[in-house]
């Protein structure tokens, strides 16, 4: 396989790498804000939820209750501290997918700088070889010219 052969399979793998590490950072940023979102959802229910506790004690405590408005009041409670917990339980779920996506990103950057190395090291080879080459040509064409003045003096 030859230098330039070898350029050009890194070159494809750097694209392939490039393209999964922005289909990476997409996926992490879509995780951080639906982490975001689940975080917010929580922090609005419990202000909606302290409303509401407020307007229920104060429909409670502005009439004559009885045993089953006082009841009611309690279950409606529980009920809305249920649902909080519910909605705070989802939050772990949803920064683990988030820092999982993130160490995904980190590892599609790191092996893109390990392509990117790899190219550089292959550039830095072709581009030796050719200098090289180079010098070689010069040498044979001094050579060349080395043996003209030797046949035009011995002609002479």
């Amino acid at each position: 396989m030859s230098l330039q052969q070898l350029k050009t399979i890194r070159q494809q793998r750097a694209k392939r790498v490039y393209i999964e590490l922005k289909r990476a950072r997409s996926s992490y940023e879509q995780a951080e804000r639906d982490w975001q979102a689940a975080l917010n959802a929580v922090e609005n229910y419990k202000i909606w939820r302290i409303r509401q506790e407020k307007i229920l004690f104060d429909e409670l405590h502005g009439d004559y209750f009885s045993p089953d408005k006082l009841g009611t009041y309690h279950v409606t409670l529980d009920r809305l501290k249920q649902q909080e917990e519910q909605l705070t339980a989802t939050v772990p779920e949803y920064e683990r997918q988030r820092d999982q996506a993130l160490q995904l990103l980190e590892q599609c950057k790191e092996a893109l700088q390990n392509v990117n190395r790899d190219k550089e090291k292959v550039d830095e080879f072709i581009e030796m070889q050719e200098k090289e080459e180079k010098l070689i040509e010069e040498k044979q064409e001094e050579n060349v010219a080395d043996e003209l003045s030797c046949f035009k003096s011995s002609r002479r």
